[in-house]
């Protein structure tokens, strides 16, 4: 098993480039993933952590389809 951080930037550079905030990663994987969403802002002034959470039995995510 292995543990990873990165920031999104540090695996897709274009994220780092973006002139506005927003939009999601979709990520498949045939093994457990654990995530969390950490926001912030580069000179420290703001930082915020989304806890990860369980869909409700009867509930799916359909992500919209890319541009």
């Amino acid at each position: 098993m292995t543990k990873t951080a990165k920031l999104l930037d540090e695996i897709i550079p274009q994220a780092g480039q973006r002139e506005s905030d927003g939009g999601f990663v979709f990520i498949r994987s045939s093994v457990p993933l654990i995530g969390i969403e950490l926001f912030f802002l580069r000179n420290g002034v703001a930082l915020a952590n989304v806890g990860a959470n369980v869909l409700p039995p009867g509930l799916q995510y359909f992500p919209p389809l890319p541009f």
